[in-house]
């Protein structure tokens, strides 16, 4: 049994997972959504999922015209069929047909970066297969969105869409997820053949590792988790110990907020969620019942009717200061004094959020070890410093950090939207990141649906780095359709009504009680 502040936090997260839920942004009490405007998100995406597939080679391929396109193939077709899938194409698409025939035919995985992106695609398409889009629940009782079928357990779901994938596409993915382990480095990942402009290959400046390809790996075997296909459990520690040690020692103090996924036990929140699941099935099915006694039609479920616990506001370390603590694109020894190495070593928004995204993912992956049970403080202190690094260094304007304005720029907004959504962070500090990324990027579309191709680095004696509109058009894809998967899935429990502004509006009717 939990005990009373305990399950108090698990209450006090629901209501942030609730309304951060992210398959399908439906909660009418999300800010950012609500703000952006579903049909307008949706009207951006599908504009650019048509350029996209307008750019589409006869062969099923995306090329790119930058220097990263060009230089990873293979994770550029991958990476676009990933955004148009969570863009909406489905598997009768012509686009995804063509891309994943090309696929097929590799005689080998094109390493770690462009096989994470082929993992994502695929589990992808597994997951996507069959999903219905669900309606946003109305508003002063309206019975849009109300439920009226019972509400599955998202993890039995996944892996059951896997069970009736066609054979091909499950023994493809475990291929692809094999690859992965076996390509391990001493820790973690490198890209292959280091990256353009450097020297010596995966022993080139960066050595044999790096945050960038590691976080896309990890993405990826979280990905293949969902469905059943699991990586030998002893990578997480090592890839924990990986950041947690190429993590800034000490940063400047910053205001604490709530970060669920580093504050509470996800196995416990789970369990919660299931509790309420079976509340819910239990009304749906005792209403349908008596219409159906009563000879009448079942027009479904409220399910925001389902009671919940008044939230205090103030549980646990949510208060708690935090140290801004990034994290740069090399470890911490290969770190170097010029070129590409001292442009590597700095913190940067984009490696920050992906030094975040792998230690959530482990921390999912490892609580209830007796590792975690010695480690898990420190974990939850680098993932809640990671967030306040970029709490502390927020723009949107640029990757922080970065010493030109569109460096990586659209590669951070996935990132953040990634890091966002597998802590369950509806704000970063007092920013809602959903909604002031999303209305940058909405602002920013071109009329023929792409977004513009940036430099990526500066000029200081090494070939250019570029992302050209084929990747940023994909990254804003994702970003704009919350591709990420949440490790708390849940989108269809709305309860008590006002979420975010329930627990204050409770502590006004007691001081007025208390008045009188």
């Amino acid at each position: 049994m939990l005990g009373t502040k305990a399950a108090m936090k698990i209450l006090f997260a629901l209501t942030l997972i609730f309304c951060i839920s992210l398959l399908t942004p439906t909660v009418a009490d999300d800010e950012g959504v609500a703000a952006l405007g579903k049909k307008r998100v949706d009207a951006a995406v599908k504009k650019a999922v048509e350029y996209l597939k307008g750019l589409q080679q006869g062969d099923g391929s995306w090329a790119g015209d930058s220097t990263y396109e060009k230089f990873y193939p293979m994770g550029t077709t991958a990476l676009v069929l990933f955004a148009v899938i969570k863009g909406g194409e489905g598997k009768d698409s012509d686009c995804v047909k063509k891309a994943l025939s090309l696929l097929k035919g590799m005689k080998d995985f094109p390493g770690t970066y462009s096989t994470s992106c082929l993992i994502l695609a695929l589990v992808a398409l597994v997951e996507t297969d069959e999903d219905k889009e669900e309606e946003e629940p109305g508003e002063k009782g309206e019975k849009k969105g109300w439920r009226t079928e019972p509400v599955a357990d998202p993890d039995k779901e996944g892996k059951k869409k896997f069970r009736k994938a066609p054979p091909w596409l499950k023994a493809w993915i475990q291929r692809a997820v094999n690859y992965i382990v076996r390509v391990r480095t001493k820790t973690v990942w490198r890209y292959p053949g280091g990256n353009p402009g450097e020297t010596g290959g995966t022993r080139g400046v960066g050595g044999d590792r790096d945050a960038s390809a590691t976080q896309f790996v990890m993405m990826a075997l979280f990905a293949a988790r969902r469905i059943g296909i699991n990586a030998p459990q002893g990578i997480y520690p090592q890839v924990a110990e990986y950041y947690m040690r190429n993590q800034e020692d000490k940063g400047p103090k910053v205001k604490g907020f709530p970060v669920p996924g580093a504050d509470i036990n996800l196995k416990d929140v789970k369990d919660m969620e299931k509790r309420w699941r079976k509340e819910i099935n239990k009304k749906i099915k005792e209403a349908a019942k008596k219409a159906k006694k009563e000879k009448e039609k079942f027009t479904g479920v409220d399910p925001r009717t389902i009671p919940r616990e008044v939230i205090d506001e103030k549980y646990g370390n949510e208060r708690a200061d935090m140290e801004a603590r990034g994290w740069t694109y090399l470890p911490k020894e290969k770190h170097g004094t010029g070129g590409i190495a001292a442009f590597m070593s700095v913190n940067t928004g984009t490696m920050t959020a992906s030094g975040v995204i792998a230690c959530m993912l482990c921390k999912a992956e490892l609580e209830g070890t007796s590792y975690y049970k010695k480690n898990g403080k420190r974990l939850r202190k680098a993932i809640r410093d990671g967030l306040g690094w970029i709490s502390h260094n927020w723009t949107i304007s640029q990757n922080p950090n970065t010493p030109k304005e569109d460096s990586w720029r659209y590669y951070y907004y996935y990132a953040l939207e990634r890091a966002g959504v597998l802590t369950l962070v509806h704000k970063v500090g007092t920013h809602d990141w959903y909604k002031e990324i999303g209305e940058r990027i909405l602002s920013e579309q071109s009329g023929d649906g792409s977004w513009a191709g940036a430099s990526a680095a500066p000029e200081q004696g090494f070939q250019v780095f570029q992302h050209g509109p084929t990747w940023n058009t994909s990254f804003a894809i994702l970003f704009l359709k919350r591709a990420t998967t949440p490790l708390i899935r849940e989108k269809t429990i709305f309860t008590g009504g006002d979420y975010l502004g329930r627990g204050k509006k409770d502590k006004e009717k007691k001081e007025e009680k208390e008045e009188e």
